[in-house]
């Protein structure tokens, strides 16, 4: 292929059959050209369901593990006969810029034991050495063989210029100024701190004690920490003590709120009352700073999905509100808190005319940077122990990955016309098609095979107003994957557990 200053090559077409993947590497980003098509992913699953096949423990019709392929001709049946297993590709058209660099092709032996973006990541590192694709290609195989793949392994790179990747240093005419409010040091915050320092902004991170150097390594060890961070001190319940840390930025991300992890004692004072008014208090900082351009506020998909009223055929969107009779009522305090919180949000920003954006997550998997597990996290490593009470009483739940999180955030912040709510889950499952998922890609692991069935209502999440942006969502696999490497990596986990069946 020519270079990407030729005009005759600026647009790719990507066609996909199989759990193979097409990744672009994006000035160090990954961003992934094809779907996985797994059984298990729910547009493939209804799409099986409805030609007559079955889904049995993530497999298709209990035998293969895809859901669309060219060979396995046993499966098909004669020739125009409506058959579950498809060989019909999904096509995707790119038009490459100047910031496109490589494309990794890779079989499912790679993507079973790394990240796209783990991938990008030491390809270009291998790049900016010998600037040879065979040899980058030799290793990411390689890389894989280090990770016990069990699978075929096909590695191909294609480079788009003949240059080197260049080393990414940002001109300081081109920083950019942002903040990250209460609770910088916190599972999404920490997150959402390393993508801003990636992407170039000066960041200011509000957290209770800035001179607690052992909670806050984390953030210091982060690119760019040392030029762009600064960590100062604020808390929710002080009024005012937002105020010096959001004067003259541009942006603001309220990303914190009390999660208990136990059944609280008092829940307005434990848990309503510092999420409403914390929000408050960070807005009225922001009314106070004339340089402020946007607000993205954390929210949650719990204020949209706890109700009684609706039509189970119909996902939910934005414009579904949850029940607060119906979330005091079965005292589920969290999603009581984040639906006020938000409501106040938009109430406030409406009557001070601030630009104001949510972002909806489900529940949040994936690796922490911080040593300390959140409550989140903590749920996860009790269920890959065997511990069944808390995702018990889950029932049904979205799941999406912290980075796709943190990247959301970003997205809606930058992009000119982002605005509203954004509901942000790459999936949703009930306990017992999770315990299915998990339990047979991680054999070592004693992870519940079954979870009592609960009487909740049948609900999906409508994601295309995200998607709308351009967003593409890791899988559920992939989102335990790095969670767990994170666990073992943290000695939470035994490092000798078998991560992939």
């Amino acid at each position: 292929m020519d270079e990407i200053s030729s005009s005759h090559f600026r647009k790719m077409l990507i066609a996909n059959a199989g759990d193979c993947r097409a990744v672009l590497g994006k000035r160090g980003r990954a961003i992934e050209l094809s779907k996985d098509h797994k059984p298990s992913c729910t547009s493939e699953r209804l799409r099986i369901e409805k030609l007559g096949g079955v889904v049995y423990d993530g497999y298709l019709n209990g035998q293969l593990s895809v859901s669309r392929a060219l060979g396995d001709w046993h499966m098909k049946g004669p020739k125009g006969s409506p058959c579950p297993l498809s060989a019909e590709p999904e096509l995707q058209e790119v038009t490459l810029t100047e910031e496109d660099e490589f494309l990794i092709l890779g079989c499912d032996g790679l993507w079973d034991v790394m990240s796209s973006q783990c991938a990008v990541t030491i390809a270009r590192r291998e790049l900016m050495i010998h600037n040879d694709p065979e040899r980058c290609s030799r290793e990411l195989v390689r890389e894989a063989l280090r990770r016990d793949t069990c699978d075929n392994l096909t590695v191909v790179i294609v480079c788009f210029s003949s240059d080197p990747p260049p080393r990414m240093e940002i001109p300081k005419n081109k920083f950019k100024r942002s903040i990250s409010a209460e609770g910088a040091s916190g599972f999404l915050a920490s997150w959402l701190v390393k993508r801003l320092l990636l992407s170039g902004y000066y960041v200011i991170g509000t957290v209770r004690d800035p001179g607690n150097d052992k909670k806050l390594g984390h953030l210091w060890r982060l690119e760019g920490a040392k030029e762009r961070l600064r960590l100062v001190r604020a808390d929710l319940m002080e009024e005012g003590s937002f105020d010096d840390a959001i004067m003259g930025c541009h942006g603001v991300f309220h990303t914190a709120s009390p999660v208990l992890g136990r059944p609280p004692s008092d829940p307005k004072a434990e848990i309503l009352k510092p999420a409403i008014e914390g929000t408050l208090n960070v807005l009225s900082s922001c009314k106070k700073n004339p340089s402020l351009k946007r607000v993205v506020l954390t929210s949650s998909s719990s204020t949209v999905r706890v109700r009684d009223d609706f039509d189970t055929s119909v996902p939910l969107d934005e414009s579904s509100w949850s029940s607060l009779q119906l979330c005091e009522s079965l005292k589920i305090w969290y999603a009581l808190s984040k639906t006020l919180a938000e409501r106040a949000a938009w109430e406030f920003c409406k009557e001070n005319k601030i630009d104001l954006v949510t972002v909806l997550p489900s529940f949040v998997v994936g690796p922490s940077l911080s040593p300390d597990l959140c409550t989140t996290a903590s749920d996860v490593l009790g269920l890959l122990k065997g511990e069944r009470e808390k995702f018990q009483w889950n029932g049904r739940m979205g799941y999406v990955h912290i980075d796709d999180v943190a990247l959301c955030h970003i997205l809606v912040y930058e992009h000119e016309k982002a605005y509203g709510r954004y509901i942000c889950s790459s999936i949703v499952l009930d306990n017992n098609e999770l315990a299915s998922i998990l339990s047979a890609r991680y054999p070592t692991l004693p992870i519940p095979k079954r979870f009592e069935a609960l009487d909740r209502p049948y609900y999906e999440l409508n994601t295309s107003k995200l998607k709308s942006l351009g967003v593409k969502f890791k899988s559920i696999q992939e989102m335990f994957d790095d969670c767990i490497a994170s666990l073992i990596a943290q000695a939470y986990l035994s490092s000798s557990a078998q991560l992939y069946n």
